[in-house]
């Protein structure tokens, strides 16, 4: 497991700066992790920031039922609209 960490070295570092931006974003932000932390915590079983990375998206203003219908209609607006203007070009 440590030769294969080793060979992909750049990939994790570049994955946990992802991750670590992303984990700043959280409502309620979750802890930045470091290469070395990763290569002290190998087995998954001592990773406890995996029980942190999911966040409950239904309480979220999008999630909203009514506001999911209003932007459906919204955007079926928007794009009959541009296809209007397709149809006057083509005629």
């Amino acid at each position: 497991v440590g030769k294969a960490l080793n060979t992909h070295k750049d990939a994790i570092c570049w994955a946990l700066e992802v991750y670590n931006v992303a984990a700043a974003m959280l409502n309620s932000p979750r802890t930045r992790l470091s290469y070395n932390t990763v290569i002290n915590n190998v087995t998954l079983a001592e990773f406890d920031w995996l029980c942190e990375t999911r966040q409950d998206i239904r309480a979220l203003s999008w999630a909203d039922l009514v506001r999911r219908e209003a932007g459906v209609l919204h955007f079926g607006i928007v794009h009959s609209e541009e296809e209007r203007v397709w149809c006057d070009v083509e005629i």
